[in-house]
């Protein structure tokens, strides 16, 4: 879908503007019945480019076949990095089971949009109206909500909605019932100027919006996958910093795969290469 295919796009885009080499990159197709897929191939591949830096973009059920091909390949081992986005992370009962995973998986990164706005009350709100509605009295701290990056999201988009339009109405502006045989909305730029000039502290972020109605103010949370079968917030990025921000001082929290120390690592030399399904890539 455009969701995977511009995300990828945007990393070709990034690895450009930076000299940074993308390896070698591969497509597989998932079939309908998964006990049949195979990346064997497609993995032998990425083995023989030496790249080490992996970037895996498929759902998370899918992630799940690639990693236990990847860990008889050996490409789990100290040395490696594996990439996922946020269809797996934002999903992990499937994609580890609910059961408790191999310790080759510990270590690899998954990036979530910020889920937890920690400046403002309106996340603490929706944490109150979440809890009531759906999942019942419990603590800032629950799992399944903290996962939830895009009920959150959601929750938000409706207070920025409602926002343009009250400032819509009290410029006296009116609405009128839209004529199906129309092609476009009377009112439409006038509420979409008016969405533009939104300032909303959320409950995932804050948001604002440039004059194309791009969002502004965009952050990611890096989560770590551990010991206990999940993936751990350990940081965030926000576009214009030049690295990661972590939840600690040192970075300790932080993970690598085999059981690696990054002390080892500095200096070394890495290589980028991208893995994902044929209906959300397209390089």
């Amino acid at each position: 879908d455009s969701y995977g295919i511009n995300g990828m796009l945007k990393l070709q885009q990034i690895a450009s503007d930076n000299n940074w080499k993308i390896h070698n990159t591969q497509h597989f197709t998932v079939p309908k019945d998964l006990a049949q897929m195979d990346v064997s191939e497609e993995l032998n591949v990425i083995k023989k480019s030496e790249a080490r830096i992996i970037i895996l973009n498929c759902q998370a059920g899918v992630a799940r076949i690639v990693l236990k091909f990847a860990e008889e390949k050996g490409l789990l081992d100290d040395g490696y990095m594996w990439i996922v986005t946020d269809a797996v992370v934002g999903n992990q009962e499937e994609f580890t089971e609910k059961k408790v995973s191999k310790m080759a998986w510990n270590g690899m990164l998954g990036t979530l949009p910020s889920f937890r706005n920690n400046v403002d009350n309106m996340y603490h709100h929706y944490v109150v109206q979440y809890e009531r509605h759906f999942k019942g009295p419990g603590s800032l701290d629950n799992y399944d909500l903290k996962q939830n990056a895009f009920a959150a999201m959601v929750y938000d988009s409706v207070f920025i909605f409602a926002h343009a339009l009250n400032d819509y109405l009290e410029q006296g502006l009116g609405l009128t019932e839209m004529k199906i045989s129309k092609q476009y909305w009377d009112y439409g730029k006038k509420l979409f100027a008016n969405l533009t000039k939104v300032d909303y502290n959320g409950a995932s972020r804050r948001y604002t919006f440039n004059s194309t109605g791009e969002s502004q103010n965009i952050k990611f949370s890096i989560m770590n996958f551990q010991e206990d079968s999940t993936f751990k917030e350990v940081g965030s990025y926000e576009p214009g910093f030049s690295q990661m921000r972590c939840e600690d001082q040192n970075c300790s929290r932080v993970q690598f795969m085999g059981g690696a120390d990054p002390r080892n690592k500095r200096g070394a030399p890495l290589h980028l290469g991208t893995a994902g399904d044929v209906s959300r890539v397209a390089v």
